[in-house]
């Protein structure tokens, strides 16, 4: 054992074992080849004092295996060396620092150029060794996958991704790269293309009960199908859906029978519907088919007669302005029109009532007066004959 003042000892150590530059903005401490200086266990760093390196003598001496005690008393420092036959200290083991560059994409695609809905695509990127991370990206920025997992050669990192795809039609995908410090590359995109796929079912006819249904009525439509689909649907021509069914009627090896029914519109026309009869992975095919309107529920026999006619602000008509007038009848009709006395053809026509209760339908028309006096309204019932009442308008004065 020895004893010697400490800046004696700091200088045989330093000499001995540890190499440091004296470089005014930074000193790097060298430990038998060892880069010892973000050592989380120094806690001095090496440092420039009058031209002179001074290091930690206890952070030294204990590294290589000696013990360094301090009395305050006689100010003097106790280093003790190790023993003859030591037991070499381990080295601590120096905190790696980031490896930061570029993560730069070289190229980026998929596996296939075409899926299936709720398929599973591989995208794979290929970037600088500096990407660590990439993600994948829809349109708008919603992240489908992101990944740590890649392998490496000398040309650069490899990554393969698996995103679920779903919807139909040409889409947009994103990749975007990250070194260890976060910092994203410039990302790059691709396209891919899905489609729904085909269902197991086909529709085999649709046929309607009634060809032509009476206003308001109820359109009977069976529907036969190759298999027994989850549910049949019955949509306007916007494709609103307006009824659903579940069961099927009838069935037997071959076609599977469905019946379903709607109500009719309540005013005379030819109108389309679609059938959509879905799979068990709710995949559904679809049949336009179309329903002719004409005639009445109404279950009154009584002569067709127009009980009144209502003209609004009957005292400030002038010429030129439109004239609303409702009209009420005993019965549902085809059409009403209103006719003034040199017409030969109508001013307004309508068809189909806009509201109704216990005992009158009542039909709103409009149309711009350019004569005082006589007028008349022609309703029409679903035989084709027709009754006619007069009103008058007067200008005001």
């Amino acid at each position: 054992m020895k004893k010697l003042i400490a800046g004696f000892i700091a200088g045989i150590i330093v000499s001995m074992a540890v190499t440091a530059y004296a470089d005014p903005y930074a000193i790097k401490l060298i430990m038998n080849g060892v880069d010892m200086t973000n050592s989380s266990a120094m806690d001095v760093p090496p440092q420039v004092v009058n031209n002179r390196t001074m290091v930690p003598l206890r952070f030294i001496a204990e590294t290589f295996g000696s013990t360094v005690a301090w009395d305050p008393n006689t100010r003097t420092v106790t280093v003790t060396s190790v023993p003859s036959n030591p037991t070499p200290a381990p080295m601590p083991t120096p905190t790696p620092l980031p490896v930061v560059g570029t993560a730069a994409i070289y190229s980026v695609y998929a596996d296939k150029s075409l899926y299936q809905d709720g398929d599973t695509a591989i995208i794979k990127v290929s970037t600088t060794k500096a990407a660590v991370r990439t993600k994948i990206t829809d349109k708008s920025g919603n992240v489908l996958a992101d990944t740590t997992n890649y392998t490496q050669d000398t040309q650069g990192n490899y990554f393969n991704i698996s995103v679920k795809v779903s919807g139909s039609g040409t889409q947009e995908l994103r990749a975007h790269s990250y070194n260890s410090a976060g910092t994203a590359s410039m990302e790059k995109t691709v396209n891919i293309t899905v489609e729904q796929p085909k269902p197991t079912s086909e529709i085999k006819s649709v046929s309607l009960y009634e060809s032509t249904v009476k206003r308001g009525g109820t359109v009977e439509v069976t529907v036969k199908t190759t298999t027994d689909v989850t549910k049949i649907s019955v949509a306007d021509e916007d494709g609103d859906i307006i009824k659903n069914k579940t069961s099927t009627s009838s069935s037997n090896s071959s076609t599977y029978t469905w019946t379903i029914n709607f109500e009719a519109e309540n005013t005379n026309g030819t109108y389309y519907y679609y059938i959509y009869a879905y799979d068990a992975n709710n995949k559904y095919i679809s049949e336009k088919f179309t329903v002719r309107v004409d005639g009445t529920t109404s279950s009154s026999s009584d002569k067709l007669t127009i009980h009144d006619i209502t003209v609004d602000d009957a005292n400030y008509i002038r010429y030129g302005d439109r004239v609303y007038i409702t009209v009420k009848t005993s019965q549902d009709i085809d059409k009403v029109e209103v006719y003034d006395r040199y017409s030969s053809s109508y001013l307004d026509r309508y068809q189909g009532y806009y509201s109704k209760d216990s005992n009158y339908y009542y039909y709103k028309l409009d149309f711009i007066v350019e004569n005082e006096g006589r007028h008349y309204i022609r309703a029409y019932d679903m035989d084709g004959k027709y009754v006619d009442k007069n009103f008058d308008i007067n200008y005001y004065k």
